[in-house]
C-alpha cells in the first residue's frame, strides 16, 4: 500500500512536470525515498537540512521554469519548508511540499515524530491535500506551493519496489497571472495622468522586449531595476533615470512627476516606500504578473495584468518635464562619488561589475547588496540573467536558492551580505553538479543597513567573523578584496569564495555626500 501510493504520488507529479525531487531522508518517508531511488529519468538529489532543501527547491524552479519538489520525513522536519514556502507564495514560484505524516489516529497526541501537520504552512499553500488511506487525484499550483501531506502505517515498506521510467521533461514558461481580465482599469487610469514616472521591477523574460517597445512609444522617464533585465538597455538610455536613489527623492518626485507607472514585480527603490507615505496621493498603475498591490493603500491601489494592459486601448501625451537636467545633475554626482570612493562598499560592487561578463548569472542577496547593485553597477556592461529572492525580501536561504538557480553552461555569481551567508552556511554542502561558482560575501560587520535607519547599534548585529575557514570546511577556494585587488578575479578556481572587505570610512562618507534616505 505505502509503496504502491508512493508510485502513484511520483508519477502523478512527473506527469505536471515535476522532474526535480529534493529527498530529505527520514525514516516516515522511506517509501518516497525508496520508489525515487529506483526511478529514472528524474533528478533526485539528496539534503540534509529541509529548509536548505527547500530553497534549493525554489531556485531549481527558478531555473527550469517548472516546479521541483521536496520531501520531508514527519515532525518539525515539515515546519522547515514554511520559509520558502512564504517566498514562492509571493514570489509566484511553483514547488511542491511533500510531508510524510504517521497515520492520522497519532494526531493531537505528541506521540514522537507526530505534529499537526496538516495546514501547517496556512495560505502559503494552496492547494494542500491530506492522504491517508485513500488516494485523489493531485493537481499542482502553477503559482507558489502545493502542500501535499502523506500518511504512511508500519510497515513503511510492505511491497517490491518497481522500477519507474520516466522520458525527459521539456522546460516550459511558468504562468504567473490568475486574475481575471480587467482592462477599465488602464484606460480610466490613463485618462487622468500626464507625467508619470515608469518603474520596472523584476519582469519575466517574455515581456521585456513587449515593455521596451511600449517604453518607446510612450517617451516617459524609467527607472529600471536590475531585476528587471532592461536596466542597461542602449535603446532605452535615452529615457532613463540612472542616477539611483538621489535622483528619486519624494521631494524631487513631486516636482517632475504626476504618477507611477509599475512594471514586473515589487520595486526594491526607496521611492515606492514613499508611495504610503509622503507621496501617498500619487495615483499608481501596476503591471505585473502577480496580484499583490506592494503598498498599504491596496484598495485605492491599480494593479492589472501583463494581458490587461496590452489589450487596452488607451491615448497618452506625456507631458514634456524637466527631469532630464535633474538626472544629468544627480548621475554627474554618482559617477564622482564611485571615482572618489572606490573602496567604499558601493564602489567595490561598481567595480565587481564590471569584471563579471554579461554571459554570467548573478543573483543578487537582499539587505544591502542589491540596492547597491541598482546604485552603482556599471552600465556599460549588461547583465540580463539577475534574480533574487524578491518574494518576501528575506535574507534567509539565498545561498540554497542560488545553487538551485544556477545553470551549469555559464559563471554563476552571488553576491549577499554577511549576515546573510551566516544564515545558510551549510549550504555548500548542496549538489553543485560541476558548476561555476562564484560566492561574494560583503564582510562589513554586521547588518549595517539598519546603521542608516536606526542610530542604535543593537541593530547592527555586529561581529568579527572571517568566511577563510568556512570555505575550507566546504573544499572552496577563498580569495579576500580588502583593497580593491580585482585583477585577482582573473584566475579563481570553478568554486570560490570571494570575501569582499569594503572601507568603512569610505562606505560612510559616500552615504553622507550621497544624500540619499535609508531604504
Amino acid at each position: 500500500m505505502n509503496i504502491e501510493r508512493s508510485k502513484e504520488l511520483i508519477t502523478q507529479l512527473v506527469a505536471q512536470q515535476v522532474t526535480t525531487f529534493c529527498v530529505c531522508a527520514g525514516a516516515r518517508n522511506a517509501p518516497l525515498v525508496r520508489v525515487l531511488d529506483s526511478a529514472v529519468g528524474v533528478e533526485v538529489l539528496s539534503f540534509f537540512d529541509e529548509r536548505a532543501a527547500a530553497f534549493f527547491a525554489l531556485g531549481r524552479a527558478k531555473r527550469d521554469g517548472r516546479a521541483a519538489a521536496v520531501i520531508t520525513t514527519s515532525g518539525t522536519a515539515a515546519a522547515e519548508l514554511l520559509p520558502a514556502a512564504v517566498e514562492a507564495y509571493y514570489s509566484g514560484v511553483p514547488i511542491v511540499l511533500i510531508t510524510a505524516d504517521r497515520p492520522k489516529s497519532y494526531r493531537g497526541s505528541a506521540s514522537p515524530q507526530a505534529i499537526e501537520q496538516v495546514g501547517i504552512f496556512s495560505h502559503y499553500a494552496s492547494p494542500a491535500y491530506d492522504l491517508d488511506k485513500s488516494f485523489s487525484d493531485i493537481k499542482i499550483s502553477a503559482v507558489g506551493a502545493t502542500h501535499i501531506n502523506i500518511c504512511f502505517a508500519e510497515p513503511l515498506i510492505d511491497g517490491e519496489v518497481p522500477v519507474l521510467q520516466f522520458e525527459a521533461a521539456v522546460a516550459i514558461p511558468i504562468s504567473f497571472s490568475t486574475r481575471e481580465q480587467d482592462n477599465r482599469k488602464v484606460d480610466l487610469f490613463m485618462s487622468k495622468i500626464s507625467r508619470p514616472l515608469v518603474i520596472l521591477g523584476a519582469l519575466p523574460v517574455e515581456e521585456r522586449a513587449r515593455t521596451r517597445n511600449f517604453l518607446l512609444q510612450l517617451n516617459a522617464p524609467v527607472y529600471a531595476e536590475a531585476l528587471s533585465g532592461l536596466r542597461e538597455s542602449d535603446e532605452l538610455a535615452h529615457l532613463q533615470i540612472r542616477s539611483g536613489v538621489t535622483g528619486l527623492t519624494a521631494k524631487s518626485f513631486g516636482q517632475l512627476f504626476d504618477s507611477v507607472i509599475r512594471f514586473g514585480a515589487v520595486p526594491t527603490l526607496r521611492l515606492w516606500r514613499d508611495l504610503d507615505g509622503e507621496l501617498k496621493n500619487v495615483p499608481v498603475l501596476s503591471v505585473s504578473q502577480l496580484p499583490f498591490s506592494g503598498l498599504g493603500r491596496a484598495a485605492d491601489e491599480q494593479a492589472v495584468s501583463f494581458v490587461d494592459f496590452w489589450q487596452s486601448e488607451f491615448k497618452l501625451k506625456v507631458a514634456t518635464a524637466d527631469w532630464a537636467k535633474h538626472e544629468q545633475d544627480a548621475n554627474k554626482k554618482r559617477e564622482y562619488l564611485l571615482q572618489q570612493y572606490p573602496l567604499s562598499e558601493t564602489g567595490m560592487l561598481h567595480a565587481l561589475s564590471e569584471h563579471i561578463s554579461s554571459e554570467s548569472n548573478v543573483f543578487l542577496g537582499n539587505s544591502l547588496p542589491i540596492r547597491e547593485w541598482d546604485q552603482s553597477a556599471s552600465f556599460s556592461k549588461p547583465h540580463p540573467n539577475i534574480v533574487a529572492n524578491r518574494g518576501a525580501n528575506g535574507i534567509d536561504g539565498l545561498i540554497s536558492t542560488f545553487l538551485g538557480w544556477a545553470a551549469t553552461e555559464r559563471e554563476n555569481w552571488l553576491i549577499l551580505g554577511d549576515l546573510s551567508a551566516l544564515y545558510d552556511l551549510n549550504a555548500l554542502a548542496l549538489p553543485t553538479e560541476e558548476k561555476t561558482v562564484r560566492i561574494v560575501v560583503v564582510n562589513n560587520g554586521g547588518g549595517q543597513i539598519f546603521s542608516r535607519l536606526f542610530q542604535d547599534s543593537r541593530f547592527l548585529n555586529r561581529h568579527s567573523i572571517g568566511f577563510e575557514h568556512w570555505a575550507k570546511m566546504f573544499n572552496y577556494s577563498y580569495l579576500k578584496i580588502q583593497h580593491g585587488e580585482f585583477n585577482k578575479l582573473s584566475a579563481i578556481d570553478t568554486r570560490v569564495i570571494i570575501e569582499l572587505v569594503p572601507d568603512m570610512q569610505q562606505t560612510v562618507k559616500f552615504g553622507q555626500e550621497w544624500g540619499g534616505p535609508a531604504t
